[in-house]
């Protein structure tokens, strides 16, 4: 006679069952802390050596504004903004970044932010590779941009010149910053040639009420910090000798111009401006960088068309500011065409039988501001697969032939200094405090972006598998349990 199967008890089989769904949910709210955003203990913490400091406003226009700060190491920066202090959705790069299109890593930081709406209120916090959100002591820092200002502005006078390190290198990274008791504060990036150069056609005053009354006679404060801190040239010149500034060596001052290089840099002016009629002469002080001159005098005229073809990346050719933008692909191929400006602009266009390709400006309805700006064209190589990309530097004029330096159009009437000065010096912002430690994603414009940190994902994928082995064990005891 077989007996009937002894029976399992319902309390004995939901027990294992029960346990494993404990530890599911353990294992969850365990896996929330360790590595949940702004509060695991594996996220994104920030540290001394990627917290901003020496935080400075620079720039401000009444669509503009640019911000500078340091970091101990080497990192990304940006800059979230919006007009609400609880809606900061926007974010914008370092300068560098927006013209290559690719993220880097810097020590001194330079980001603009344009596009804006004039006599309005921001409101932005920092960033770096460690945290999205440092800011003023818990508030988000503010600025405000400046009114749209009537009346022409006065006669462009471009202060530039060359900065090298004590090793004779080009001082590629560092920031110059023109102050003046009779304009707002302006800054620049050195290049990668050691050049710089500030316009001041669109000097404001401090205020940013009315255009900066500027002589050649007015006296300048320029700071020239380097990447490394230790390292800053602080020299007072006026307008007319800032056209160069001698060459500067960071930690140096400039020596002063000798009586015979005055004498000769009028004669050589006055030469050319007979000559010329003197528009020429406006265009090459303007460009703030020798080494354009002998383009220009090739092409005083301004163009049309911007052919990509027959120019040198070292070239900066006039045209414009509704150019026809030519260039050679491989024939057939979909070419990306993006020119940087305040508002960006990205097109597609399909390269003809012979490669060749064509962008006008005008037909799009766009019209460039007067000053430097880049177009990047890219494509996919239909031969060898690969990614074909170029960068050309251009400048255009407004109406009446003059030119406006890139990425020093702005002025400023922000606050902040950058590292400790002689008198006169601006009021410094307090040293931005990290109220939270969310990370974020790095973006540009052009839609590329930066990868996390290898040792959160590899933390993430050992905690994956465990809640996968945990959830697999539950369901074994169950079905062991069940079959009994």
């Amino acid at each position: 006679m077989q007996l009937p199967a002894k029976k399992t008890p319902l309390s004995k089989r939901q027990i294992p069952t029960l346990l494993g769904l404990g530890i599911l949910i353990v294992s969850l709210v365990a896996g929330v802390l360790l590595f949940g955003e702004g509060t695991g203990v594996f996220a994104p913490r920030a540290t001394p050596q990627t917290t901003p400091k020496n935080v400075k406003v620079t720039n401000v226009t009444d669509k503009s504004f640019t911000v500078s700060f340091y970091t101990d190491e080497a990192t990304n920066g940006f800059v979230k903004y919006g007009t609400t202090e609880n809606s900061l959705k926007n974010q914008v790069n370092d300068d560098r970044d927006q013209l290559s299109g690719s993220v880097g890593s810097y020590q001194l930081h330079h980001i603009t932010v344009r596009g804006l709406t004039p006599a309005t209120t921001y409101y932005y916090v920092l960033g770096t590779a460690s945290s999205s959100r440092f800011d003023n002591n818990g508030a988000p820092f503010s600025v405000k941009t400046g009114p749209v200002l009537s009346g022409a502005p006065p006669l462009n006078k471009t202060v530039y010149g060359t900065v090298v390190t004590e090793a004779g290198a080009p001082a590629e990274g560092s920031i110059v910053y023109v102050l003046s008791t009779a304009m707002a504060e302006m800054s620049s990036l050195v290049k990668s040639s050691g050049s710089w150069a500030v316009s001041l056609s669109s000097a404001r005053t401090s205020d940013g009420s009315n255009w900066a009354a500027l002589t050649d006679d007015t006296t300048l404060n320029i700071i020239i910090q380097g990447v490394d801190p230790s390292k800053a040239s602080i020299f007072s010149t006026t307008v007319a000798e800032a056209q160069p500034v001698p060459e500067v060596t960071l930690g140096h001052i400039p020596a002063p111009k000798t009586a015979e290089e005055v004498a000769q840099e009028a004669t050589t002016q006055e030469e050319t401006s007979t000559a010329t009629g003197g528009g020429l002469d406006d265009l090459l002080t303007q460009l703030g960088d020798e080494a354009e001159s002998s383009a220009l005098e090739e092409e005083a005229t301004t163009s049309s068309v911007l052919n990509l073809a027959t120019v040198s990346e070292t070239e900066k050719p006039v045209v414009t500011s509704e150019p026809v933008i030519q260039g050679v692909a491989a024939p057939g191929v979909t070419v990306t065409v993006e020119v940087h400006s305040d508002g960006n602009i990205a097109e597609a266009v399909v390269a003809d039988q012979d490669g060749n390709f064509t962008l006008d400006i005008a037909a799009l309805s766009k019209q460039l501001d007067s000053g430097e700006h880049t177009v990047t064209y890219s494509y996919t190589d239909p031969d060898t697969g690969e990614q074909v990309s170029r960068t050309q530097s251009f400048l255009v004029a407004d109406a009446s032939g003059q030119l406006a330096q890139a990425g020093t159009e702005t002025t400023s009437f922000g606050s902040g200094s950058p590292f400790p000065v002689p008198s006169p010096a601006p009021t410094p912002t307090p040293t931005p405090t990290a109220q939270s430690t969310e990370s974020a994603i790095i973006s540009t414009d052009s839609g590329v972006y930066q990868s996390g940190s290898v040792e959160n994902t590899i933390a993430l994928m050992v905690g994956g598998v465990f809640f996968i082995a945990a959830g697999a064990w539950s369901w074994w005891l169950a079905k062991e349990v069940k079959e009994s």
